[in-house]
């Protein structure tokens, strides 16, 4: 098993550091776009709902059903 000598610290340039960080930035990009496509975190998800219902009650109201 090869484990990195960390007694001065975690160098970036070392073979370790750069993994690390490569980890980190795509990490960085990924969450936010795995969160953007979620359908619970989009808010306007229910204020579309009530618009589209209010829109659905506007149009029924211009054209009434026959008796």
């Amino acid at each position: 098993m090869l484990v990195p000598d960390l007694s001065n610290g975690l160098d970036p340039f070392s073979p370790w550091g750069i993994a690390l960080l490569t980890f980190g930035v795509v990490f960085t990009f990924c969450i936010p776009f795995f969160l953007i496509k979620s359908d619970d975190f989009n808010p306007d998800k229910g204020s579309k709902a009530y618009q589209d219902e209010m829109r659905a009650k506007k149009i029924a109201s211009l054209y009434p059903k026959k008796p």
